[in-house]
């Protein structure tokens, strides 16, 4: 049996792209201005509510760590004693919860 699209790529709810909106004090509309025109010209760009919410949890995981050293330093050091121990069970018993929870279909 073969299993297709057990895992569909995930897709955003919008694919919208950043709006530019240009607005000049004169109010002429004119986009060709010279790059030294006394009138003041700004650009501004609106992000969109969703794009904030992932340039916010872009910076939090930015700022976390990728691996806890200090609970890696715990475990190399139990494992050099002989007293780091796993249970096989346990192991597997999470490994079919994890699977199960991931499975885009009801078991």
């Amino acid at each position: 049996m073969k299993l297709t699209n057990v895992y569909p790529q995930m897709k955003t709810k919008t694919q919208s792209k950043p709006e530019v909106k240009r607005s000049s004090e004169n109010g002429s509309g004119n986009r060709a201005q010279p790059a030294n025109a006394s009138s003041a010209s700004t650009d501004r760009v609106e992000l969109s509510p969703e794009s904030r919410d992932i340039q916010t949890i872009r910076s939090i995981l930015d700022e976390t760590p990728a691996i806890r050293s200090e609970r890696v330093d715990v475990i190399k050091d139990l494992i050099a004693r002989g007293e780091y121990t796993i249970d096989p069970k346990d192991i597997a018993n999470k490994m079919l919860e994890s699977f199960l929870n991931d499975a885009p279909y009801d078991v």
